[in-house]
Parts: C-alpha cells; sequence; structure tokens
C-alpha cells in the first residue's frame, strides 16, 4: 500500500532542512519517509538546497580520516611497492590506492618505473649481446662497391663517410 505524504510532513521537513540543519537522510529516518521523497518535497517548496554533506553551519563536514590501512599503503609504496601490490594487499582497487596516496601528498613515481623502458633497437641490443656489425659490400650496387653495414634487426644500411685520401 502506497503511504501518502501529508503536508505537516513537508512542513516539518522543510523547518528541520533549514532550521534544524538536518540532512535529508536524518529527516527521512526522523520523520519515516524515503530520502527521495524528502528531497522532493523540498526542492518543490523552493527550499534552497546546500551541497552534498554540507551543513550551513560549519562549513561543511569535516573530511573523514583515511581509513587504517592507508598510512601501510603510503609506508610500503615510498618503499618502492608498486601500486598493484598494494591493492592486492589490502584488498582494494589501484585507482583507490592510487587516490589516497594522493590525498596523502604522496609524490607518484612515473608509470611503469624501471620494468617498463622501451626496449632498446636492435643494433644496441646486438652490441650488447657482444655481436659485431659486419662490414659488407652492397648488395644492389654491386660493381659501385659501397661500403655498408649488415646490422641485426635492420638489415644492410650505407655508410656515408667522406674519404679524403
Amino acid at each position: 500500500m502506497r503511504r501518502t505524504t501529508t503536508n505537516a510532513q513537508v512542513i516539518e521537513a522543510v523547518r528541520l532542512y533549514t532550521e534544524e540543519d538536518l540532512t535529508i537522510d536524518e529527516i527521512a529516518d526522523v520523520l519515516d519517509m524515503s530520502r527521495a521523497n524528502v528531497g522532493y518535497h523540498l526542492r518543490k517548496r523552493g527550499t534552497k538546497m546546500r551541497p552534498k554533506g554540507q551543513r550551513p553551519g560549519n562549513g561543511g563536514r569535516p573530511p573523514a580520516p583515511p581509513p587504517a590501512w592507508v598510512r601501510e599503503a603510503v609506508r610500503m609504496y615510498r618503499e618502492g611497492s608498486i601500486l598493484r601490490e598494494i591493492a592486492d594487499r589490502f584488498g582494494v582497487s589501484i585507482p583507490t590506492v592510487r587516490d589516497h596516496l594522493l590525498k596523502q601528498g604522496v609524490k607518484m613515481r612515473p608509470r611503469g618505473g624501471a620494468n617498463n623502458r622501451r626496449p632498446a633497437k636492435a643494433p644496441v641490443r646486438a652490441r650488447a649481446a657482444g655481436k659485431a656489425e659486419e662490414r659488407v659490400r652492397c648488395p644492389t650496387c654491386r660493381g659501385s662497391g659501397q661500403a655498408g653495414v649488415k646490422r641485426p634487426g635492420y638489415g644492410w644500411m650505407p655508410i656515408w663517410t667522406s674519404r679524403s685520401s
């Protein structure tokens, strides 16, 4: 059965909101109305609505203290743990960990860290592996004898040097 909201309930809701500074949730509990119904009637009566969670007397509720795990997460991050490890440890998402760390003033490291660098180009990898470049003649110039280098991963590349001898 649908309950109807009486005019007396609406007047009381407006009074509680404007004079007593109660929140919509608190008014809904006091008057045994739904939260949506309280909000609807306040707006219908032209009541100036406060920003969500704010009371006029104190300029808003004080920020909630961080959850107990945040201090430990800050310590872990500063000691070198990655966001994924911290998120897994405390059973929260990576963005949640990041948001809490930023709220605590922690400076984020660059994304990917040392393990996410771009791979070195093929010649650099080849030199690091001890493979030397091979000096060869140009395969397409045949008789011109242009010198070049056969680089692992790149194939033949000409050497552009001027010889003054």
